[in-house]
Formats: structure tokens, C-alpha cells, sequence
């Protein structure tokens, strides 16, 4: 991978910008994730590797990931211009299980018979428009679920469905993750040591086939993210209408608050859908240099897999 950077600085605070293109064949990589150390500012590269990273102040790190190679750390200062070289991670070849047996495949995750439209809201990446116009836009935002494999059950990954709500933007681009699961309980390693990135119709299931990548189903399980790409796609943001974001049981819950409160919120991308619930849920979240922390709501984050068990 190949980064060529420029800088400009403007008394103490600055800008960086540039394109990351693959180290082998030079074509450049959408959606790498580049980011200050230690502060709540990063962007990700457009569809054709380009990033303008601002908010720089002179002595500040900034760091340039990509799955699937090895992070770089860069330190801001006036003469860090150049080309800056990424080099891909080497991974341990996995041999294959050969099992016998009759396999079957279980569904885990999100699980109802049939589904009450009027259940169901959707969770948005969503910021301040002050925020926007001032390029301030949290990255690596991710929502996960876990899926558990209490029983220590052997078998493969299979497929992931997500449901996008009706509220967001059709096509807009979003990145599928799956990460084991650490000793502490809390999302891991990646799984999957490439880009996965989804788009899809509105008010409709997107399903990813993962039988190509063989996954073993880990012994603690694994978990479930979707991380949203904001870019300055123009195209791809828009106002975020609560009334049709919520369920009606939701938003006759919170409509005073809401009406109340005049500030206008952006959404990006997608909304993933979430299902009304009578108890409360563990739903996952984590953004730039943040930890994953475990919250519970009132609602199912619509989101399930197909798991092949050979018992």
C-alpha cells in the first residue's frame, strides 16, 4: 500500500491529504481508516482512496489502517511530506477440518416468526449539523451483537443477514466485520482479513454469503459489526426525521423530547433496523480511539447468521 501525503499548515493547526493506492498493483483502496492518535478525529478514504484528514496540530500522530495490512504511524510536522509504504500482514495458513457426519444449520441472532412492521425503528450514524460544517465527524463507528456458542459446538460461519430501515439511504456503502471473542468477553480479533463492503435496497434483508472464507465457529463465539463509511459523499447524508426513524410505540414514547429539541441531526448511510422488545438487549458500540462498550436498549438489533453445526 502506498500513501502519498502533502501538508498544509496553518499557524499551529493544520490539514493532511492524500491517496492510498494498493503497494503491488497501485490501485488505490477505498474506505482505509486514517485517524489522529489519542484524539476523537480520523476520516476514511473515498471510493478512490483520496482522505483529507483535518484538525492537525503540529506534533500530533496520525495513524493509516487498512485490513488486511499493517498500521502506520505518521507524526505531523511541516516537513511530513513523501511517500509512505504499508506493508501487507502475513497470516498462518489454517488447514481444513474434514468432518463426518450430518451437518445442520441453525439460525442465531435476530429470530422471529413473523415481524410487526410497526416494531420496528432504526439506528443511525448521526451527528450535529455544526459538526459536519466544521468536519468533525466521529469514524470507526460500529454497532455489534455477540453470538454465543455456550455449548462449545464445532462447525463453520455460514451467512449474515442485516435488515435496512426504510429511513436511511439506498446504496450507500457500509463495512461488515466479524471479530472473535477476547478471554474478557469483548470483540477481538477480525475474522475476516479483507474488506467486506454492503450496500442495498431500503426496507429490505442484505445477505453475505461466507462460505467461501471457510470459518471455523470459534470457541467463544464471535460477534457481529457494522461500521459506518462516512465520507463528504454529499449523496449519501441527509436529515434525520425521527417520526420516521421510530416506531410508533417509540415515538409516541419520546415525541416531547423530540419536538421539543430543534437541533437538526445528519444521518449517513444505511439505518439497521431494530425490533421493539419487552426486555432489554446487549448491543455493542465503539468509534475512534474508543474501547467497545456493551449498552442495553429496549429493541433486537436486526441482525442474524446461519451457523453449519456437524453433531
Amino acid at each position: 500500500m502506498v500513501l502519498n501525503v502533502s501538508v498544509c499548515i496553518i499557524g499551529q493547526s493544520g490539514y493532511v491529504t492524500g491517496r492510498i493506492s494498493d503497494e503491488k498493483d497501485k490501485a488505490p483502496l477505498p474506505y482505509a481508516h486514517i485517524y489522529v492518535k489519542g484524539k476523537p478525529i480520523g476520516v476514511y478514504s473515498n471510493e478512490v482512496g483520496k482522505f483529507k484528514l483535518r484538525h492537525l496540530t503540529l506534533g500530533d500522530t496520525f495513524i493509516v489502517t487498512s485490513i488486511g495490512y499493517q498500521e502506520k504511524e505518521i507524526r505531523y510536522e511541516q516537513e511530513s511530506i513523501g511517500e509512505i509504504l504499508l506493508n501487507p500482514k502475513s497470516y498462518e495458513l489454517v488447514s481444513a477440518e474434514i468432518r463426518t457426519g450430518n451437518p445442520k444449520d441453525y439460525e442465531y441472532g435476530f429470530m422471529t416468526d413473523r415481524i410487526n412492521t410497526k416494531k420496528i425503528s432504526g439506528v443511525a450514524y448521526g451527528i450535529g449539523v455544526e459538526q459536519k460544517e466544521e468536519k468533525l465527524i466521529l469514524t470507526n463507528y460500529q454497532m455489534a451483537v455477540q453470538i454465543r456458542n455456550e455449548k462449545n459446538l464445532s462447525g463453520t460461519i455460514k451467512s449474515v443477514e442485516i435488515y435496512l430501515h426504510e429511513a436511511g439511504v439506498e446504496w450507500a456503502p457500509f463495512r461488515l466485520r466479524l471479530y472473535n471473542c477476547k478471554e474478557s468477553n469483548t470483540p477481538g480479533d477480525d475474522l475476516i482479513n479483507e474488506n467486506i463492503i454492503l450496500s442495498g435496497e431500503k426496507g429490505d434483508w442484505i445477505k453475505v454469503d461466507l462460505e467461501k472464507y471457510y470459518l471455523e465457529l470459534p470457541e467463544r463465539g464471535f460477534f457481529i459489526s457494522i461500521e459506518w463509511l462516512p465520507t463528504s459523499d454529499k449523496e449519501y447524508w441527509y436529515p434525520i426525521d425521527k417520526k420516521l426513524q421510530l416506531s410508533k410505540k417509540v415515538w409516541r414514547k419520546w415525541k416531547k423530547v423530540f419536538k421539543a429539541n430543534t437541533e437538526s441531526t445528519l444521518g449517513y448511510g444505511h439505518m439497521i433496523g431494530v425490533y421493539d422488545s419487552a426486555s432489554k438487549n446487549e448491543v455493542w458500540r465503539k468509534s475512534v480511539n474508543k474501547e467497545w462498550e456493551k449498552k442495553y436498549f429496549e429493541y433486537s438489533p436486526m441482525i442474524k447468521c446461519k451457523v453449519r453445526i456437524w453433531e
